[in-house]
């Protein structure tokens, strides 16, 4: 009788015997292409920690708004000079002759003025208005005394800081609901 090799089996045991495939290793299954709940975790404490800073900056920026209002009147204008050119000496025929003149001439000269038309010469203290715009886009204006130039200065100034400060908040805001919408359409592609 003939011999067989030794990993050969008997021709009529062949039939039931599974065939030999080549051994799975542990690099066959690649890990690269699952996916990793970690990264979503990771993601998810980053959005809650950057919605914690928002919270927290939209808290300080409404106290902000509190503070300025708490300071004075918060003027939304501008000021304007309604003296354009400083005071000039009036130009008449008289005044070459006042260049070298001798000084009775321009006492004289000075004695015979008429007191009324020395009340239309223009002071030398500026004046100003307070420039606003109304809800339909006109410009309107309100004289504004000397005195009360520096109070409506910083109530100006106020509307300015109030003004950077509510576009702060509102770019904030913008944000968490663009934010919110996002996770919620998220949340209900999960639950689908």
């Amino acid at each position: 009788m003939a011999k067989l090799p030794k990993n050969s089996r008997p021709p009529g045991r062949s039939s039931l015997r599974s065939p030999q495939l080549p051994a799975l290793g542990e690099d066959a299954v690649s890990l690269r292409h699952e996916v990793n709940p970690a990264i979503a975790l990771n993601l998810l404490g980053e959005i809650h920690q950057k919605v914690a800073d928002a919270q927290q900056e939209l808290r300080g920026l409404v106290h902000k708004i509190q503070q300025i209002y708490a300071e004075g009147p918060v003027v939304n204008g501008w000021l304007e000079s309604t003296q354009s050119n400083p005071v000039a000496p009036p130009a008449d025929a008289n005044s070459a002759l006042f260049r070298h003149a001798d000084v009775d001439d321009l006492m004289a000269y000075i004695q015979s003025l008429d007191p009324a038309q020395a009340a239309e010469v223009p002071s030398a203290t500026p004046q100003y208005r307070l420039c606003m715009i109304d809800q339909m886009g006109q410009v309107q204006s309100r004289p504004c005394p000397p005195e009360q130039v520096p109070a409506v200065s910083i109530a100006i100034a106020r509307h300015q800081k109030l003004h950077q400060v509510i576009t702060r908040k509102q770019h904030l805001e913008q944000q968490l609901k663009a934010l919110v919408s996002a996770l919620t359409e998220i949340n209900n592609q999960l639950g689908a």
